[in-house]
């Protein structure tokens, strides 16, 4: 392939790709580029994840329902179980949710 017709966010470094998914399916001989690849949801629909609200000195938690799929660093809703209210919370990993307050 002529490298001068590549598209300028073409994936040169494969460390780019290990654990991301494609998007959509492609040809074995599709350049990747970074819109074809994500990172895949750590966290999906009804998922139960521990809510942590954090300050200096305080730290809260609670457990809760996740109402949508989520990545790491993406803010979803989810339900708090104890009090039946829906909080806007970041994704932490698989298991934990962080809200902001």
């Amino acid at each position: 392939m002529d490298l001068a017709q590549l598209p300028s966010d073409v994936i040169t470094d494969l460390e780019a790709v290990i654990g991301k998914r494609t998007r959509r399916a492609v040809n074995p001989q599709t350049v990747l580029r970074s819109d074809l690849v994500e990172l895949p949801p750590v966290v999906n629909r009804g998922d139960r994840v521990l809510i942590v609200a954090e300050t200096e000195g305080l730290r809260i938690t609670a457990l809760g329902e996740v109402k949508h799929k989520g990545r790491p660093g993406e803010r979803i809703q989810v339900v708090n179980l104890g009090s039946q209210k829906i909080l806007h919370a970041r994704v932490l990993d698989a298991t934990t949710v962080e809200v902001e307050f």
